[in-house]
């Protein structure tokens, strides 16, 4: 069986996402090709990313995001003989509808949806959900397949590198979006510890924003403290971009207080290297919880965000999150025994090769359905809900991005 994927294709945790299903539906006994439709400047010629089964779209200036050329895509699927095709967070419907005029069988990994565009989903032949509160919100779909996420134990095996430390250091990643993951209240909850918790703590953020980025949201008194601490290094901030494993040995525990995440990609490898989760107590932060040796925060409040996205927002207590730290830095000398208790529930239940081994069967046995014109109007009215027209005009619209950016972004 030829299996396309559509997805962005570098160093991103999308695509990292897209990388484990190509690599479980090659271990099942798929041929998996990738369609780039984002990243090109970045992992073209790289070989962590790019092989003779990747295509990089050539024409990506659109104003639509993770846009699919209809042209360029046909050619491909034509050409690779695609049977079926797996899309990575897809808000352009164009290529789908394409996909099931051709008759090819369309699924879609599951992670950014709004209400508006629920009944769109209809449109695929199934569906990949690896949370329960994905799989929640699908539940009426013809086809939702119930895939717990999980990650490759053998690489996320950063235990084998951590020095042993007499302080407890907490590792926290937030990449290039701090306010989303929560970056914020752990510096503020940390940053509220006493001095001697602070003397037995180390607060380590890898991230690619600058320091002056990650304390934004603090007031003047927590900007001077977060200032002083990183130079007396109680605060490190690593800006580079590390590959996988990444830097999860440089820590004891993991601190993510997320205010929304589709899948916490990041909890799963965590837990694979031994580390303990302080998290907040809302999905699908909380499906990764083991309550013997993981913290759930306590949410205080919940809002909608600002595009629509079908879950709201939580914030987590600063206070209850201050608590959590300094939970683990009172009981350190049990921090070896919830390490191996870490590392052993991400082998009984994070194993993604594990996980995913029914997966190609499972998506082997489900029939194409006829396609319906009622949903492909759905998909249509969404995308032309902000920008009017825009399949009608596709050239048009191109034209304008194109003159737009070479005016305001050059």
């Amino acid at each position: 069986m030829n299996i396309g994927i559509v997805t962005t294709w570098f160093e991103r945790g999308a695509a990292y996402v897209s990388r484990q299903y190509k690599d479980a539906f090659e271990e099942q006994g798929g041929s998996v090709f990738i369609y780039a439709r984002g990243g090109e400047k970045f992992a073209k010629n790289d070989p962590n990313w790019d092989s003779s089964k990747v295509y990089w779209q050539e024409k990506n200036a659109f104003p639509i995001y993770n846009y699919v050329d209809k042209k360029e895509f046909e050619s491909w699927l034509l050409q690779k003989k695609i049977d079926v095709v797996l899309f990575n967070e897809q808000v352009w419907f164009e290529p789908v509808i394409l996909c099931k005029r051709l008759g090819i069988k369309v699924g879609a990994y599951v992670d950014y949806y709004t209400e508006l565009m629920l009944p769109c989903y209809d449109i695929y032949d199934f569906l990949i959900c690896n949370t329960k509160k994905h799989l929640s919100a699908f539940s009426t779909h013809k086809n939702a397949i119930y895939c717990p996420w999980g990650t490759d134990v053998n690489i996320f095996a950063a235990h084998e590198q951590r020095v042993k430390s007499d302080k407890v250091r907490f590792f926290h990643s937030c990449g290039m979006n701090a306010h989303r993951k929560g970056t914020d209240l752990l510096l503020k909850a940390y940053l509220s510890l006493t001095i001697a918790d602070l003397k037995k703590s180390e607060l380590i953020i890898h991230s690619q924003l600058s320091i002056d980025q990650l304390g934004e949201k603090l007031t003047c008194e927590e900007k001077k403290l977060f200032e002083s601490y990183v130079k007396n290094n109680n605060i490190k901030i690593i800006t580079k971009t590390v590959t996988a494993p990444g830097l999860y040995h440089l820590g004891d525990v993991y601190v993510y207080p997320s205010r929304l995440d589709g899948l916490g990609l990041t909890m799963a490898e965590a837990k694979s290297c031994s580390m303990p989760l302080i998290v907040p107590n809302d999905g699908p932060m909380n499906e990764f919880i083991n309550q013997s040796i993981d913290t759930a925060i306590k949410i205080n409040k919940k809002f909608a965000r600002a595009d629509g996205y079908y879950w709201p927002q939580n914030e987590c207590s600063i206070t209850d999150l201050t608590s959590g730290l300094v939970t683990y830095i009172e009981n350190r000398e049990q921090l070896s025994e919830w390490q191996e208790k870490a590392r052993a529930d991400a082998l009984e239940n994070y194993v993604w090769k594990k996980n995913s081994a029914f997966l190609l069967d499972k998506i082997k046995d489900i029939s194409i359905t006829p396609l319906d014109e009622t949903v492909v109007k759905l998909c249509v009215a969404f995308n032309e809900k902000r920008f009017p027209k825009i399949y009608q005009w596709k050239t048009l619209y191109a034209l304008a991005f194109k003159i737009y950016n070479s005016i305001f972004k050059s």
